[in-house]
């Protein structure tokens, strides 16, 4: 068997075993085994579904990836913006709240009726949707609603972050990376408000100070997606002004992805495991590759927004130790992971 094979292989493998521990995840929740086409709950904080996911998604990818044509795969990213599209329009139509009332399925006719659209331009977005699991066309053109769509719903405030992102984000970010990448303003600096989202808007972040807040002692402070928002030294600001009222026996948690490295070889599985994360089977990227995409994606949407982003463990010892602080430890969740820092002696 020639290690190609092997690794072809290998992937199915991790697959099929990925797939088990999914399932025994839910059981063992006491959580119902979901199904694409109606809603379900998900187990929520289950540890070791993340990491089943985690293998899964990265083994799937890296599969299908490496078994097409490269020419498909690369032009099949390049238009996936239409999909974020036609998420757009199906968040901002309210089209999950008009289908609520019709778990039978409605007829994209009576679906445009109720949008103000052309039904037939809208069945095309429809059926791009449903294609991506995202509603379950029922009979032709007909639609109802799933367990993805559900998400949708405007008395979720889920919907309000993905019509933020499909909209605002799409808008005047995506088109506009490159072009402040390459200004000479904007690419060179690191500025909060020279970034992107500040290229494609025109606006200036108004002059203000939101890092004199904390005045008493505290016990333990917590910062949930707080420090990837903000560049390096304002990072360090932030974190100074915490270590100020700290006591000796005080904590700070940071609870934010931390990324690994993204290089095969025994190297980059030796740096993952000396972080305290878990290291992916072979053949995947130590770092899971496509199982871990959110955190990558994220960290190119951070840079766009704020010129911040996510960060490797070494980056966050960096910044705690400038601000005084004392790395205590990793404790890996999987998907996110929380960095224990207490007051240097």
């Amino acid at each position: 068997m020639t290690d190609r094979k092997a690794d072809l292989q290998g992937l199915v493998s991790l697959i099929q075993q990925a797939t088990n521990d999914a399932i025994s995840a839910y059981e063992d929740s006491g959580t119902e085994l979901p199904s694409l086409d109606v809603p379900s709950e998900s187990p929520t904080n289950i540890i070791a579904l993340r990491k089943a996911l985690r293998v899964l998604e990265g083994a799937c990818f890296q599969l299908c990836t490496t078994l097409a044509p490269p020419e498909a795969t690369v032009f099949t990213r390049s238009i996936q913006c239409l999909d974020v599209g036609c998420l757009r329009v199906a968040v901002t139509a309210k089209i999950p709240d008009i289908l609520a009332a019709h778990p039978e399925g409605l007829h994209v006719s009576e679906i445009a009726k109720k949008t103000n659209m052309e039904p037939g331009k809208l069945s095309k977005v429809l059926r791009s949707l449903a294609l991506h699991h995202c509603f379950r066309e029922v009979a032709a053109d007909a639609y109802t609603n799933n367990r993805l769509s559900t998400t949708l719903l405007e008395a979720n405030p889920f919907s309000a972050l993905i019509e933020w992102v499909t909209t605002d984000v799409n808008r005047y970010v995506s088109s506009n990376i490159y072009d402040a990448l390459v200004d000479p303003v904007y690419g060179p600096s690191y500025d909060a408000n020279r970034t992107a989202w500040s290229y494609g808007t025109r606006h200036e972040i108004p002059e203000a100070s939101i890092f004199e807040w904390l005045t008493q002692r505290t016990e333990t402070g917590k910062l949930r997606q707080i420090i990837h928002n903000w560049p390096t030294d304002a990072c360090v600001t932030i974190l100074k002004n915490i270590a100020k009222v700290l006591k000796p026996e005080s904590r700070i948690l940071i609870h934010d992805y931390v990324l690994q490295p993204n290089f095969s070889g025994e190297e980059a599985r030796g740096l993952a495991a000396a972080s305290g994360v878990d290291v992916a089977p072979k053949p995947l990227l130590p770092n899971y590759g496509y199982g871990n995409s959110r955190a990558y994606m994220q960290d190119v949407n951070m840079l766009v927004l704020t010129n911040a982003g996510e960060r490797t463990l070494d980056e966050f010892l960096a910044i705690g130790t400038a601000a005084g602080l004392r790395f205590v430890k990793l404790w890996d969740f999987a998907e996110t992971a929380l960095i224990e820092f207490a007051a240097s002696p």
